[in-house]
């Protein structure tokens, strides 16, 4: 989830990086949507809050390094929208996740600019990162109970 201090205007940014592990293409896929816990009444919304409440694909270009890194920029520069101060939003971001182990718990960096240049800074947040475990090499399956 994202929740940010101030608005993400139109024509603005935001960048993430991940951990180095992980690893965002160059032709990246994202999801963003409104939390569903801010009980919005999208039926009753107006076209202009329509800009910061809804995004169809196409609406925010998601632009990851020339070569695939963590790195990643979502460009509001499409159809007038925007993210809207105190709103909680959910980004769902596709990456490749770590072929090594770590036992070490490395952040998310995220931070919101007003326009595409990295000068103009709004918002800036880490967000904390979790272990990478080896994968199961079994797992048990469980047998149902007879009736």
């Amino acid at each position: 989830t994202l929740k940010l201090v101030n608005n993400l205007p139109f024509g603005g940014h935001l960048s993430i990086i991940a951990p180095a592990e992980f690893l965002v293409p160059t032709e990246c896929n994202m999801d963003l949507s409104v939390h569903p816990d801010m009980n919005l009444n999208f039926a009753a919304l107006g076209i202009q809050d329509r800009k910061w409440s809804e995004f169809l694909k196409g609406d925010v270009t998601c632009q990851g390094d020339d070569t695939d890194s963590s790195r990643v920029r979502l460009l509001f520069t499409n159809n007038e929208k925007f993210l809207k101060a105190q709103v909680v939003y959910v980004l769902r971001l596709q990456v490749r996740n770590p072929e090594t182990t770590t036992p070490y718990k490395d952040p998310w960096h995220f931070a919101s600019y007003k326009n595409l240049l990295p000068n103009d800074l709004l918002d800036e947040a880490t967000a904390p990162g979790f272990t990478i475990n080896s994968l199961a090499q079994a797992a048990p399956t469980p047998q149902p109970s007879p009736a």
